[in-house]
């Protein structure tokens, strides 16, 4: 059965109402009027009427879910050095990528955005209390703290 507010595929055993589970509308109900508060409308819609699917419009494409093998790419691509940069602020503030991929390049932005300040804090501490910046330095230090722990 197909909703004739919203034009979604209702199951029959789905429903134990005459409900329909997407917009809430009377299945039963002749009305062919479009809920305009749902982001579904008729200028988005393009049924077929010989396979009863939905093609989406453009506002909807943008908010599906990004698939298992889309995030996996992803978390590749964005290990390559500097190629990474340019896809992270390619997904963050592009406008016409799925909103989902946006938030999340956008979230790994703020995770680089932590890390870099929390290094330049730590290189400013440094500088600041006069420690050496030399990595032969900290080194050494660190061979001594391990060589200072006593065997058991």
């Amino acid at each position: 059965m197909i909703c004739n507010n919203c034009k979604n595929e209702v199951n029959d055993f789905l429903t134990e109402d005459t409900t329909c589970p997407f917009c809430h509308k009377d299945l039963n109900s002749p009305d062919n009027n479009y809920n305009l508060n749902s982001e579904f409308s008729e200028s988005n819609i393009d049924v077929n009427k010989n396979t009863n699917s939905i093609f989406l419009g453009k506002t909807q494409k943008k908010s599906i879910p990004i698939s298992t093998f889309s995030f996996f790419f992803m978390h590749i691509l964005f290990f390559i050095p500097f190629i990474n940069l340019i896809f992270l602020f390619l997904f963050s503030f592009k406008n016409n990528i799925n909103e989902n991929r946006k938030a999340f390049a956008r979230s790994i932005l703020v995770w680089y955005a932590l890390f870099c300040t929390a290094l330049l804090a730590l290189i400013a501490t440094l500088l600041v209390l006069r420690y050496p910046l030399d990595l032969y330095f900290w080194f050494t230090k660190f061979k001594e703290i391990i060589n200072s722990i006593p065997d058991f």
